[in-house]
Formats: C-alpha cells, sequence, structure tokens
C-alpha cells in the first residue's frame, strides 16, 4: 500500500482528535456567579461575599420557585401578559471595598421577567464588575410577604446566557472540524485499502 495512504490518514485522525480534546476541554464561561436564599416572611437584609470570574456586566436576578398557585404567583411576581409588576419590593447594593459598584430594586427595573424550568424570576438591576475583585451585596428585602409558603426564593448574580454563545460557537466548529478531517482521514485510509486490493488481483 502507498504509504501516502497511511501517513495522511494517521495525521488526520491525530489531528482529529486532538481538535475534539480542545473542544471537550475549552474554557467555559461560569454563568453564575454567586446564588443566595432569602426570606420573604419578614423584612431584612442578607449580606454576601463574591467574586465574579469574568470583567463583564452582571445582573441581580430574583427567583421564586413555582407553586401551583399561579394567581399568588403573579400578584407576588408580576403579570407580565398585563405588562405589571407585582407586590415583590426588595433592593440592594453592591460595594467593592469602600466603592458603590451598583444599586437597584425591583420596583426600579419594574418588571423584567425571567421564566425557568422550575421558578418564576425577575430582573432586578444589573452592575459593571471586575474579574476577581471582592465584592459585597446587601440584598434587602423591603417588604414582607406573608402569604408566601414556598420554597425559599433565592437570588442570582449572573451574566446574561448570550455571553456564553461565543464559547459555545467555538466548541461546535471544533467539533465539527474534528467530524470533516476523522471522516476525511478514515475515507482516505479506505480508498488506499482497496486500490492496494486492486493492484494486488491486477498482479495476480
Amino acid at each position: 500500500m502507498n504509504k501516502a495512504f497511511i501517513k495522511y490518514p494517521l495525521v488526520g485522525l491525530i489531528t482529529s482528535a486532538v481538535l475534539v480534546f480542545l473542544s471537550t476541554n475549552w474554557p467555559k464561561i461560569e454563568l453564575v456567579a454567586a446564588r443566595f436564599e432569602f426570606s420573604l416572611k419578614n423584612p431584612g437584609t442578607v449580606t454576601r461575599d463574591f467574586a465574579v470570574h469574568r470583567t463583564d456586566k452582571f445582573l441581580i436576578e430574583v427567583h421564586l420557585k413555582k407553586i401551583q398557585n399561579e394567581q399568588l404567583m403573579e400578584k407576588i411576581m408580576g403579570d407580565f401578559p398585563a405588562g405589571g409588576g407585582g407586590s415583590l419590593d426588595v433592593s440592594w447594593e453592591v460595594r467593592q471595598g469602600g466603592r458603590v459598584a451598583g444599586v437597584g430594586s425591583s420596583r426600579v427595573s419594574k418588571y423584567s421577567p425571567i421564566f425557568g424550568k422550575d421558578s418564576w424570576g425577575l430582573l432586578a438591576g444589573s452592575f459593571d464588575a471586575k474579574k476577581e475583585l471582592p465584592y459585597t451585596i446587601r440584598f434587602t428585602v423591603n417588604k414582607a410577604e406573608p402569604l408566601w409558603k414556598g420554597e425559599p426564593p433565592f437570588v442570582v448574580i449572573a451574566m446574561h446566557p448570550s455571553r456564553h454563545e461565543g464559547g459555545i460557537a467555538i466548541n461546535l466548529l471544533l467539533m465539527l472540524c474534528a467530524a470533516v478531517v476523522g471522516l476525511t482521514s478514515v475515507m482516505w485510509m479506505a480508498l488506499g485499502y482497496l486500490r492496494a486490493r486492486v493492484s494486488e488481483t491486477e498482479a495476480g
């Protein structure tokens, strides 16, 4: 068999394996910087320290676990089709050292719904954060919601999912290149084998 039909496919298969390795080990962007629970039963403040993994804009999201009482969920979180906010009244302040990095509230941001599989959420604002710096958030429930009987609500500090799309695109591109190179190499090797068999038959 012609050495080219062995050498090139082997190089191609090795290249394909390298591309698969890069795709599966490509640096992932963790969208969530922090997550913590709070109580709606009494007004009060929760303080948490956190750091972000990338210099970017981060969102302050408030989530409540879905319950079967849809009317109560709409009363608290708001009615999206009607375009109105609910009774939820929370505010937050993020500090970096002695500097205020951002402030916001559910009232100021009005109603920006976030529909998840297991929860309803709303956007309570955003702030610009720098990688690896220590931040502190003071999250305050300004008004109690005594009717809430579900699981504890939680706050998520995260980037918008669209920030992750570039990494996903690179991952898919590497996998596609690996598949094309691998398939081409296998076909090249099969062609070399068939040519060798034909040559042996003609010689015999």
